[in-house]
């Protein structure tokens, strides 16, 4: 079952909407896995048929993950930032400066290929860029690696607690851009 779960998220990850370059792999047991064609997956064309299916009317979306503490913007697949990057990256500071107060939890953000590797297939560049969804974000929540995908019990209330405040400060943002 966890080998089901880890390979379904591998495979929201890694849409593979944008031809396989560097950051993602045909290989089955590989971490960056992206499946056997985009969208391949029941749950990810579900996301993908709902996200198409409202056009124009998504302001923002967020994909989240974990870990790392990072809330990025597109693009992923190339270091060029899009035309958007300044009021997209004006958000997500919005929501790292908030994410901060309660706990003195520190997010970096900027694009995803600037700030961690080039990712093909990232879903925040298939909204931003198939589905015009402006605001579009990959977030990596805690923890920085200590223990990765495995995060203690008693943080995990912090955590929620602070991505709270990250979503209403982006959607603050949002409203008033």
């Amino acid at each position: 079952m966890n080998k089901l779960i880890f390979e379904i998220m591998n495979i929201l990850v890694c849409y593979a909407v944008i031809a396989i370059h560097e950051g993602a792999s045909k290989e089955p047991c590989s971490d960056t896995y992206c499946g056997p064609s985009a969208f391949s997956e029941v749950e990810v064309k579900a996301v993908a048929d709902f996200i198409t299916a409202q056009k124009g009317t998504i302001k923002a979306f967020i994909d989240f993950h974990s870990f790392s503490q990072l809330w990025m913007t597109p693009w992923g697949w190339t270091k060029k930032l899009p035309a958007d990057y300044e009021d997209q990256n004006a958000g997500a500071k919005a929501a790292c400066d908030a994410l901060q107060v309660d706990y003195g939890t520190k997010y970096e953000h900027g694009s995803i290929a600037n700030i961690i590797y080039v990712a093909s297939g990232s879903s925040a560049d298939w909204t931003y860029g198939a589905e015009k969804v402006k605001y579009s974000y990959g977030v990596e929540l805690r923890d920085k690696g200590q223990y990765g995908f495995l995060l203690p019990a008693k943080e995990i209330i912090p955590s929620g607690k602070e991505t709270l405040e990250a979503l209403k400060a982006l959607c603050t943002y949002v409203y008033h851009h």
